[in-house]
């Protein structure tokens, strides 16, 4: 990534050196030498735009407690896990709502573990009354389209 990235600044460094140097001199050149330092500065900062946050997001108060006894991998392990639930609850709120026609009110996701041994150890998904005769429908998808089971509740 590093390297495509200075790979592309300096190619465009290069172009716009080769550009500038084959213009003659006149009223053109101060807009082209501007045209040239936009898409430079574009480059520069190109890869911002690919971080995603939500990945970066580090609780800082929480590494500095005062108690001292949290340690950045227990935080680290704290946010995967929120991150994982996250995914998981998107991934089954789009899931039941394409397959199932169904509208997913709430989730509850319990993981167990540490690491790269966090497991689903229960799901309880909460679906509107209006949409209480599709619980076996949601219940069969989960079960075989994601390969976990889940309470199914309906919610008044």
């Amino acid at each position: 990534m590093l390297r495509i990235w200075t790979a592309t600044v300096a190619a465009t460094v290069m172009m716009s050196s080769v550009i500038q140097s084959l213009l003659p001199d006149g009223k053109t050149v101060k807009y082209v030498r501007f045209v040239c330092s936009v898409v430079l500065v574009i480059c520069i900062i190109s890869p911002i735009k690919s971080i995603d946050l939500d990945k970066i997001n580090l609780d800082i108060s929480a590494i500095f407690s005062q108690n001292g006894d949290v340690s950045y991998v227990t935080v680290l392990d704290e946010q995967t896990k929120r991150l994982y639930e996250k995914r998981l609850e998107e991934l089954v709120k789009r899931g039941l709502q394409e397959s199932c026609k169904t509208t997913v009110v709430g989730m509850d996701i319990r993981l167990s573990g540490k690491g790269s041994e966090t497991v689903l150890e229960k799901m309880t998904v909460y679906i509107g009354k209006n949409d209480g005769t599709k619980v076996a429908a949601c219940e069969y998808y989960l079960r075989k389209t994601l390969g976990f089971d889940a309470e199914i509740k309906i919610v008044q």
